[in-house]
């Protein structure tokens, strides 16, 4: 009878941990499902365990889709072979935070680019539980930095341009080539081909 009511107050408190960790759980889950960014947990074998609704929203898949499917085989796989292989060792054998910038693919088929932040949880024993990874959609921050990059290109083209030409046409005068100048007027012609240089480096 000893034994069997210490069996039973072992299991009474082992339900008394385990709700204790589910309504740890639930509150980890309610504060991570208002998060804009897309945060994923997966197992060990990269089978997802839950994911939230901003990646539901990133990606276009729903948990319910998601779950048990590894993320390469969803909305990954767009990178080359030798990525995927430097990103799973990082995470896996080295036990480490991976981070990059990915292109993945959106459920519709729309390609869209990605920071990404991977890291193992690791138990007691040194083996790995779980991954969290946190993924955010930088589609919109990479076309507004090639858009500034294309702008600035362009705008400096444009203005360097006229500049090359003034550039000519004062060293022709300097040089003579159009009449002779008084010491003053050289002197004078010689400061603005000099600025003209200089504007130009800081194009």
């Amino acid at each position: 009878k000893l034994a069997v009511l210490n069996v039973l107050e072992d299991l009474e408190e082992e339900n008394r941990v385990s709700a204790h960790y589910v309504e740890e759980l639930e509150k980890f889950k309610l504060a991570i499902e208002g998060v804009k960014e897309g945060i994923l947990i997966t197992d060990p074998e990269a089978r997802i365990l839950f994911m939230n609704k901003g990646l539901e929203e990133i990606t276009g898949f729903s948990a319910e889709e998601a779950q048990g499917k590894q993320p390469g085989k969803l909305w990954g796989g767009q990178m080359s072979p030798d990525f995927y292989k430097d990103l799973w060792e990082t995470i896996s054998h080295a036990k480490q935070t991976f981070k990059g910038e990915v292109i993945n693919k959106h459920k519709d088929g729309a390609l869209y680019d990605a920071e990404l932040v991977i890291s193992p949880v690791i138990n007691k024993e040194g083996e790995i539980n779980f991954y969290i990874g946190i993924q955010r959609d930088i589609t919109e921050q990479k076309r507004i930095d090639r858009a500034k990059s294309e702008f600035i290109s362009v705008a400096s083209h444009q203005l360097r341009t006229p500049l090359t030409g003034m550039e000519w046409y004062i060293e022709m005068v300097l040089d003579g080539e159009v009449g002779k100048l008084n010491p003053e007027q050289k002197d004078y012609l010689q400061q603005v081909y000099t600025n003209t240089r200089r504007l130009a480096r800081l194009i």
